[in-house]
Protein backbone atom coordinates (compact mmCIF):
# COMPACT_ATOMS: atom_id res chain seq x y z
CA UNK A 1 0.00 0.00 0.00
CA UNK A 2 1.13 3.45 -1.00
CA UNK A 3 1.98 5.92 1.56
CA UNK A 4 -0.03 9.19 0.89
CA UNK A 5 1.81 12.53 1.45
CA UNK A 6 0.45 15.37 2.39
CA UNK A 7 1.31 19.16 3.42
CA UNK A 8 -0.98 19.86 6.42
CA UNK A 9 -1.07 23.47 5.66
CA UNK A 10 1.29 25.85 6.13
CA UNK A 11 0.75 27.23 9.46
CA UNK A 12 3.41 25.82 11.88
CA UNK A 13 6.28 24.32 10.60
CA UNK A 14 5.18 23.20 7.08
CA UNK A 15 6.23 19.68 7.32
CA UNK A 16 4.82 17.15 5.46
CA UNK A 17 3.13 14.27 7.01
CA UNK A 18 3.37 10.52 5.39
CA UNK A 19 0.76 7.87 6.95
CA UNK A 20 -0.68 4.80 6.24
CA UNK A 21 -4.79 5.13 5.98
CA UNK A 22 -6.22 3.26 9.20
CA UNK A 23 -9.78 2.22 8.87
CA UNK A 24 -13.38 4.05 7.62
CA UNK A 25 -14.35 3.50 11.30
CA UNK A 26 -11.16 4.67 12.91
CA UNK A 27 -11.16 8.08 10.99
CA UNK A 28 -14.79 8.79 10.93
CA UNK A 29 -14.49 8.07 14.83
CA UNK A 30 -12.10 10.63 14.96
CA UNK A 31 -12.60 13.09 12.54
CA UNK A 32 -11.20 16.73 13.95
CA UNK A 33 -12.45 19.90 11.67
CA UNK A 34 -9.58 22.42 10.82
CA UNK A 35 -10.46 25.65 9.15
CA UNK A 36 -8.18 27.21 6.33
CA UNK A 37 -8.05 30.03 3.71
CA UNK A 38 -9.61 27.99 0.78
CA UNK A 39 -6.06 29.19 -1.27
CA UNK A 40 -3.77 27.58 0.88
CA UNK A 41 -5.53 24.26 0.94
CA UNK A 42 -3.57 21.38 -1.14
CA UNK A 43 -5.85 20.12 -4.40
CA UNK A 44 -5.39 16.40 -2.87
CA UNK A 45 -7.03 17.53 0.86
CA UNK A 46 -10.45 17.07 0.99
CA UNK A 47 -12.88 20.40 1.99
CA UNK A 48 -16.20 21.37 2.14
CA UNK A 49 -17.17 24.86 1.99
CA UNK A 50 -19.83 25.65 4.38
CA UNK A 51 -22.47 28.57 3.16
CA UNK A 52 -22.26 32.08 5.14
CA UNK A 53 -18.26 30.85 5.53
CA UNK A 54 -16.63 33.31 3.01
CA UNK A 55 -13.16 32.33 1.66
CA UNK A 56 -12.86 29.93 4.31
CA UNK A 57 -13.12 26.32 4.33
CA UNK A 58 -13.00 22.91 6.74
CA UNK A 59 -10.48 20.53 6.13
CA UNK A 60 -11.06 17.18 8.12
CA UNK A 61 -7.82 15.58 10.21
CA UNK A 62 -7.56 12.67 11.84
CA UNK A 63 -4.73 11.04 14.31
CA UNK A 64 -1.77 8.93 12.88
CA UNK A 65 1.46 8.06 14.87
CA UNK A 66 2.99 10.82 12.96
CA UNK A 67 0.46 13.54 13.34
CA UNK A 68 -2.37 14.39 15.71
CA UNK A 69 -3.27 16.37 12.68
CA UNK A 70 -3.34 14.23 9.50
CA UNK A 71 -5.73 15.23 6.44
CA UNK A 72 -7.84 13.28 4.57
CA UNK A 73 -7.15 13.33 1.16
CA UNK A 74 -9.37 11.95 -1.86
CA UNK A 75 -7.12 9.30 -2.43
CA UNK A 76 -7.56 8.01 1.17
CA UNK A 77 -11.37 8.55 0.90
CA UNK A 78 -11.16 6.45 -2.11
CA UNK A 79 -9.06 3.54 -0.65
CA UNK A 80 -11.57 3.54 2.57
CA UNK A 81 -14.75 4.74 0.79
CA UNK A 82 -15.41 7.34 2.65
CA UNK A 83 -17.76 10.55 1.74
CA UNK A 84 -17.31 13.81 2.60
CA UNK A 85 -20.68 13.40 3.48
CA UNK A 86 -20.40 10.78 6.05
CA UNK A 87 -17.21 13.14 7.11
CA UNK A 88 -19.65 16.24 7.90
CA UNK A 89 -21.82 13.72 9.69
CA UNK A 90 -19.01 12.55 11.98
CA UNK A 91 -18.54 16.13 13.03
CA UNK A 92 -21.55 15.42 15.19
CA UNK A 93 -20.21 12.97 17.43
CA UNK A 94 -16.76 13.60 17.27
CA UNK A 95 -14.51 13.83 20.74
CA UNK A 96 -12.88 16.86 19.84
CA UNK A 97 -12.54 18.80 23.08
CA UNK A 98 -12.78 22.45 22.61
CA UNK A 99 -12.46 25.56 25.41
CA UNK A 100 -14.44 28.74 25.57
CA UNK A 101 -13.13 31.10 27.98
CA UNK A 102 -13.38 34.68 28.42
CA UNK A 103 -10.32 36.55 27.02
CA UNK A 104 -9.15 38.10 30.34
CA UNK A 105 -9.00 34.36 31.63
CA UNK A 106 -7.02 33.48 28.81
CA UNK A 107 -5.12 36.42 29.83
CA UNK A 108 -4.57 35.71 33.30
CA UNK A 109 -6.53 39.19 34.12
CA UNK A 110 -8.67 40.49 36.44
CA UNK A 111 -12.96 39.73 35.36
CA UNK A 112 -13.40 43.18 33.43
CA UNK A 113 -16.98 42.17 32.27
CA UNK A 114 -15.91 42.30 28.51
CA UNK A 115 -18.16 40.06 26.48
CA UNK A 116 -15.07 39.22 24.91
CA UNK A 117 -14.49 34.97 24.77
CA UNK A 118 -11.66 32.87 22.94
CA UNK A 119 -12.82 29.48 21.59
CA UNK A 120 -10.11 27.09 20.66
CA UNK A 121 -9.11 23.49 21.63
CA UNK A 122 -6.99 21.46 23.57
CA UNK A 123 -3.78 21.67 22.17
CA UNK A 124 -4.45 25.70 20.91
CA UNK A 125 -3.79 24.10 17.64
CA UNK A 126 -5.67 24.43 14.56
CA UNK A 127 -8.66 25.60 17.18
CA UNK A 128 -10.72 27.93 14.72
CA UNK A 129 -12.32 24.96 13.33
CA UNK A 130 -14.22 23.77 16.55
CA UNK A 131 -16.60 26.68 15.26
CA UNK A 132 -18.40 24.55 12.93
CA UNK A 133 -18.86 21.28 15.51
CA UNK A 134 -22.82 21.86 15.46
CA UNK A 135 -22.66 21.40 19.27
CA UNK A 136 -20.31 23.79 19.85
CA UNK A 137 -22.23 26.25 18.21
CA UNK A 138 -25.43 25.35 20.11
CA UNK A 139 -23.57 25.71 23.26
CA UNK A 140 -22.53 29.14 23.25
CA UNK A 141 -25.86 30.00 21.63
CA UNK A 142 -27.31 29.06 25.12
CA UNK A 143 -24.81 30.70 26.84
CA UNK A 144 -25.87 33.79 25.02
CA UNK A 145 -29.64 32.96 25.55
CA UNK A 146 -30.08 32.43 21.87
CA UNK A 147 -28.96 35.41 20.75
CA UNK A 148 -26.69 35.18 17.72
CA UNK A 149 -23.19 36.10 18.14
CA UNK A 150 -20.01 37.24 16.03
CA UNK A 151 -17.10 35.11 14.95
CA UNK A 152 -13.38 36.89 14.92
CA UNK A 153 -11.26 34.66 13.02
CA UNK A 154 -7.95 35.52 15.42
CA UNK A 155 -6.22 32.63 13.33
CA UNK A 156 -6.54 29.51 12.42
CA UNK A 157 -5.94 28.34 16.01
CA UNK A 158 -8.46 30.56 17.48
CA UNK A 159 -11.00 32.55 17.12
CA UNK A 160 -13.05 35.55 19.26
CA UNK A 161 -16.55 35.14 20.27
CA UNK A 162 -18.73 38.14 20.78
CA UNK A 163 -22.70 38.31 22.06
CA UNK A 164 -24.22 40.34 19.04
CA UNK A 165 -26.39 41.73 22.12
CA UNK A 166 -23.79 42.90 24.48
CA UNK A 167 -21.58 44.63 21.81
CA UNK A 168 -21.10 48.83 20.95
CA UNK A 169 -19.18 48.55 17.94
CA UNK A 170 -20.11 48.65 14.88
CA UNK A 171 -20.13 45.67 12.26
CA UNK A 172 -17.89 47.82 9.82
CA UNK A 173 -15.68 48.39 13.10
CA UNK A 174 -15.27 44.87 14.05
CA UNK A 175 -14.02 44.43 10.23
CA UNK A 176 -11.78 46.85 10.45
CA UNK A 177 -10.58 45.50 13.93
CA UNK A 178 -10.07 42.36 12.52
CA UNK A 179 -8.35 43.88 9.46
CA UNK A 180 -5.48 45.58 11.52
CA UNK A 181 -4.76 42.84 14.28
CA UNK A 182 -4.30 40.56 11.20
CA UNK A 183 -1.84 43.17 9.82
CA UNK A 184 0.17 44.04 13.32
CA UNK A 185 -0.27 40.58 15.27
CA UNK A 186 -0.86 37.91 13.53
CA UNK A 187 2.01 35.81 11.40
CA UNK A 188 0.98 35.54 7.96
CA UNK A 189 0.90 31.45 7.40
CA UNK A 190 -1.75 31.57 10.59
CA UNK A 191 -3.97 34.19 9.34
CA UNK A 192 -7.46 32.79 8.45
CA UNK A 193 -9.46 35.45 6.96
CA UNK A 194 -10.06 39.24 7.13
CA UNK A 195 -13.92 38.41 6.93
CA UNK A 196 -16.18 38.48 10.38
CA UNK A 197 -18.74 35.85 10.75
CA UNK A 198 -22.13 35.39 12.47
CA UNK A 199 -23.85 32.51 13.80
CA UNK A 200 -27.15 33.12 13.37
CA UNK A 201 -29.80 32.04 15.88
CA UNK A 202 -30.45 28.73 13.45
CA UNK A 203 -26.75 28.04 13.50
CA UNK A 204 -26.17 28.83 10.25
CA UNK A 205 -23.27 31.26 9.14
CA UNK A 206 -23.22 34.52 7.57
CA UNK A 207 -20.49 36.63 6.53
CA UNK A 208 -20.35 40.24 7.45
CA UNK A 209 -18.92 42.58 4.69
CA UNK A 210 -18.27 46.15 4.84
CA UNK A 211 -20.85 48.38 4.28
CA UNK A 212 -20.82 50.24 0.03
CA UNK A 213 -20.94 53.63 0.19
CA UNK A 214 -21.49 54.84 -2.85
CA UNK A 215 -19.09 58.10 -2.82
CA UNK A 216 -19.32 60.77 -5.30
CA UNK A 217 -17.67 60.80 -8.72
CA UNK A 218 -14.23 60.69 -9.04
CA UNK A 219 -12.19 60.64 -11.44
CA UNK A 220 -9.03 58.81 -9.68
CA UNK A 221 -9.12 56.78 -6.59
CA UNK A 222 -6.59 54.80 -4.75
CA UNK A 223 -7.38 51.05 -3.35
CA UNK A 224 -5.55 49.09 -0.88
CA UNK A 225 -6.04 45.27 -1.62
CA UNK A 226 -4.40 42.07 -0.11
CA UNK A 227 -1.76 40.63 -2.35
CA UNK A 228 -3.51 37.32 -2.60
CA UNK A 229 -6.53 39.09 -4.29
CA UNK A 230 -4.13 40.99 -6.88
CA UNK A 231 -4.30 38.56 -10.05
CA UNK A 232 -8.33 38.69 -8.92
CA UNK A 233 -8.54 42.69 -8.96
CA UNK A 234 -6.47 43.22 -12.11
CA UNK A 235 -8.82 40.88 -14.23
CA UNK A 236 -11.73 42.63 -13.28
CA UNK A 237 -10.30 46.09 -13.63
CA UNK A 238 -8.95 45.11 -17.16
CA UNK A 239 -12.43 43.84 -18.06
CA UNK A 240 -13.60 47.28 -17.16
CA UNK A 241 -11.22 48.92 -19.67
CA UNK A 242 -10.43 51.78 -16.95
CA UNK A 243 -6.33 52.96 -16.60
CA UNK A 244 -4.74 51.57 -13.55
CA UNK A 245 -1.13 51.26 -12.01
CA UNK A 246 -0.39 49.06 -9.32
CA UNK A 247 2.35 49.03 -6.63
CA UNK A 248 3.36 47.10 -3.57
CA UNK A 249 1.91 48.68 -0.22
CA UNK A 250 3.81 46.86 2.38
CA UNK A 251 4.55 43.10 2.59
CA UNK A 252 1.15 41.79 2.39
CA UNK A 253 -0.78 44.45 0.44
CA UNK A 254 -0.64 46.20 -3.04
CA UNK A 255 -2.15 49.21 -4.07
CA UNK A 256 -4.07 49.99 -7.01
CA UNK A 257 -4.25 53.30 -8.51
CA UNK A 258 -6.98 53.59 -10.73
CA UNK A 259 -7.46 56.87 -13.35
CA UNK A 260 -9.81 58.38 -15.79
CA UNK A 261 -12.84 57.04 -14.18
CA UNK A 262 -16.34 57.17 -15.57
CA UNK A 263 -18.98 57.71 -12.39
CA UNK A 264 -19.76 53.89 -13.54
CA UNK A 265 -16.29 52.36 -13.75
CA UNK A 266 -16.19 54.18 -10.94
CA UNK A 267 -19.09 52.66 -8.62
CA UNK A 268 -18.22 49.24 -10.17
CA UNK A 269 -14.59 48.96 -9.03
CA UNK A 270 -15.64 50.04 -5.79
CA UNK A 271 -18.06 47.85 -5.41
CA UNK A 272 -15.85 44.39 -6.28
CA UNK A 273 -12.78 46.10 -4.89
CA UNK A 274 -14.17 46.21 -1.74
CA UNK A 275 -16.26 43.54 -1.12
CA UNK A 276 -15.27 40.94 -3.77
CA UNK A 277 -11.38 41.73 -2.55
CA UNK A 278 -11.86 43.06 0.77
CA UNK A 279 -9.79 46.14 -0.42
CA UNK A 280 -9.88 49.44 1.20
CA UNK A 281 -10.53 52.99 -0.08
CA UNK A 282 -7.08 54.90 0.49
CA UNK A 283 -7.84 58.42 0.45
CA UNK A 284 -5.83 60.62 -2.01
Amino acid sequence: MNRTKFLLSLSASGEVTYHQPTSKQEILRHITPVLLPKHIIPKEVVKKCLPGLDDIAVCFTYPTPESKYTAVTHSLCITQGVTTEELMNALHNTSTEYFLNTLDEMLGFPDSGLPMYVLTNKDVKYGAGSIVLPTVRQEILNLFHGNAFYVLPSSIHEVIILPSDRITMSEEDLINMVRSINRSQVAVPDRLSDHVYKVNADLSFSTIHPPIKVEPHHTQANFIVPNSKHDIAKAFLQGLDVKFETSQDGPDDCCFALYDLTEQTYTAAHTFLLKECGGVLFPD
